[in-house]
């Protein structure tokens, strides 16, 4: 079985396909409008600066919480060491 954890998904009316760092500036000329961000919490997601693209993430993640530990290997991130 062929599996992608970023597929392209498609049908005659649409097709999605995973977001990559060159499609930033269209996006952006989106969502810097800023009536979508009225309701949300972060009121100024409007932002470039708040609004934009991420490379890394790290999780602090406890050596007993099994959980977390699963998840993060559902996604394929790398463990570098846990916290306390």
């Amino acid at each position: 079985m062929n599996f992608s954890i970023q597929p392209n998904l498609e049908n005659d009316y649409v097709q999605i396909l995973p977001l990559e760092i060159n499609d930033f500036e269209s996006l952006y000329q989106v969502v810097k409008d800023k009536k979508i961000w009225e309701q949300h919490p972060c009121h100024n997601r409007w932002k470039e600066d708040v609004f934009k693209y991420v490379d890394k993430i790290y999780f602090h993640i406890g050596s007993t919480n099994f959980r977390s530990q699963k998840a993060i290997a559902k996604i394929n991130a790398i463990l570098l060491k846990y916290s306390i």
